[in-house]
């Protein structure tokens, strides 16, 4: 009996700590190392709808007559062989969806830059930790920007990134493009991670601001991107397993005759 009692404890022990949570992250490396599985996680997803509201303003701010449009596209599959239907499309209140399949314009603008927490992002940028002592309620902020070799490179950005302190969540990230391409000024991006699939923070909204032009004409605009309906079957861990107690060897010992243990009765 009494060693059916010490091997009890002991893998109650094993098991508690088989399901106790992660620690929080500490260090720079911890966050980026986090946000980079979770945009891991991200690129899993097996499918999921894209809603876009482009629009191109004046110099009074105001949206341009006829340069309005709402595009909802659905993603499906994975590289090379995913699939993006164009749901629906509308420019100035007219259905354009049609003329846009015509045009092969199947692609999201999304698809042309890639976050700085791609897994595939990590040797291009350094991460800095940006926050000096803060309250635990407040996010934690890093900044990045590319490495001096990869200064030059298109398509990187340089900006700040908030995370949740306590889960080391990545929560957003906001950037300037470093090297714009030709006739195009400024582009900021800023990216939101608010849709729960699982135990996964997927990307939720995007919003794109464009300015550029040549000479005296200037051009600004913006696009803003939803994302929902996710499927996403490997944001969920494996079950764990239930905890085994192991059975002592044997036959139980056969109490000797003597004296009995004083029970304080």
């Amino acid at each position: 009996m009494l060693r059916r009692m010490l091997v009890l404890p002991a893998a109650l022990v094993v098991w508690s700590a088989a399901t106790t949570v992660a620690a929080a992250p500490v260090t720079t490396t911890d966050f980026v190392r986090q946000a980079m599985d979770q945009e891991r996680g991200i690129s899993r997803c097996s499918a999921w709808v894209e809603s876009q509201h482009a629009m191109e303003f004046d110099g009074d701010g105001k949206v341009k007559e006829g340069r309005e449009m709402y595009v909802v596209r659905r993603f499906q599959g994975l590289p090379p062989g995913q699939r993006i239907e164009i749901v629906s499309a509308r420019r100035s209140g007219q259905d354009v969806a049609d003329e846009l399949r015509k045009q092969q314009k199947f692609g999201s603008e999304t698809q042309k830059f890639r976050s700085p927490f791609h897994p595939d992002s990590r040797s291009l940028y350094m991460f800095f930790r940006g926050d000096g002592p803060a309250p635990a309620t407040e996010p934690v902020r890093l900044s990045f920007h590319p490495t001096y070799q990869h200064r030059k490179d298109a398509g990187l950005f340089e900006g700040t990134a908030l995370f949740d302190r306590a889960s080391g969540q990545l929560l957003e990230w906001t950037a300037s493009l470093v090297n714009p391409p030709t006739f195009v000024t400024k582009v900021e991006v800023r990216a939101k991670y608010g849709t729960r699939v699982g135990l996964l923070d997927a990307r939720s909204e995007v919003s794109v601001a464009i300015e550029g032009g040549l000479l005296f004409y200037k051009r600004r605009g913006r696009m803003d991107f939803r994302y929902s309906d996710y499927r996403c079957p490997e944001s969920m861990p494996p079950p764990l397993p239930e905890p085994v107690v192991a059975e002592p060897a044997g036959a139980p010992p056969v109490p000797t005759s003597g004296p009995r243990a004083d029970r304080g009765n």
